[in-house]
C-alpha cells in the first residue's frame, strides 16, 4: 500500500496537519502518517532575502524519504524562494 508521510516545516500548527491527515485518509487509498517532529527551516534561511531557500529545504526533506514512501508533502509556515525567481 502507498504510504504518505506529512512533514511539518517551521512552527506550523499540528491541528492543521491533523486535519489534512484526516482528509487524505478519507480521500485516498493510502496509509498516511505525520512525522513526529517538525523540520527547523533556520539552516536554509537567508538573511539577505529574509526567506528560506526552498531547494535547501527540499534537500533536507528528501533525506527523510524511506523505502516504501509514496509521497512526502511538506506543510510550511515560512516564506520560501527559489533563486532564479524574483
Amino acid at each position: 500500500m502507498n504510504v504518505v508521510h506529512l512533514v511539518r516545516v517551521g512552527t506550523i500548527d499540528l491541528s492543521l496537519v491533523e486535519n489534512l491527515h484526516s482528509a487524505i485518509l478519507q480521500s485516498l487509498n493510502v496509509v498516511c502518517r505525520i512525522l513526529p517532529f517538525p523540520l527547523d527551516p533556520s539552516a536554509a534561511y537567508h538573511s539577505e532575502r529574509e526567506q528560506v531557500h526552498s531547494s535547501e529545504m527540499f534537500e533536507r526533506i528528501e533525506s527523510l524519504v524511506r523505502p516504501g514512501d509514496w509521497r512526502l508533502p511538506a506543510i510550511a509556515d515560512v516564506d520560501s524562494y527559489i533563486p532564479i525567481l524574483k
